[in-house]
């Protein structure tokens, strides 16, 4: 049977025990960050106040795996697996800023259209991509 002792000390609050980077517990430590910390972190929170989050369907029962690729994701057609649903359907919940976007469906190693977009482009490969346009609320 393996036993560890783990070793306990009794410690007086005035005893200023060292901590790691050399600081002691009578140390102050600020807890206010500085300026120049806080700054980045609220322009972030503003940029990314504009998302929005848009969900894609595309109908294909048979489908063994569905993906969608666009530019949101550098047209990586593994990049955002999509879900299947009970009535055949797939679904992918993207989170987008305002602009306009092209995609299409990537269903079992083949690109498909999306016949429910509501605006589609020519693409270089002789095929068209639907196009999604995400307004700012």
């Amino acid at each position: 049977m393996n036993t560890t002792t783990i070793p306990t000390t009794i410690r007086h609050k005035s005893a200023a025990v060292p901590l790691p980077g050399g600081a002691t517990p009578k140390q102050r430590v600020s807890r206010k960050a500085p300026v120049r910390a806080i700054t980045p972190l609220l322009e972030a929170h503003k940029q990314s106040a504009d998302l929005q989050s848009v969900r894609l369907t595309y109908y294909h029962p048979t489908a063994g795996e569905v993906y969608v690729a666009g530019v949101f994701n550098n047209w990586n057609p593994a990049a955002t697996p999509m879900l299947r649903q009970p009535d055949g359907s797939w679904i992918a919940d993207l989170i987008l800023a305002p602009g306009v976007y092209e995609y299409r469906f990537f269903a079992d190693g083949q690109w498909r259209d999306d016949p429910k977009a509501a605006a589609m482009t020519p693409n270089p490969f002789g095929g068209v991509n639907a196009v999604l346009q995400v307004e700012r609320l």
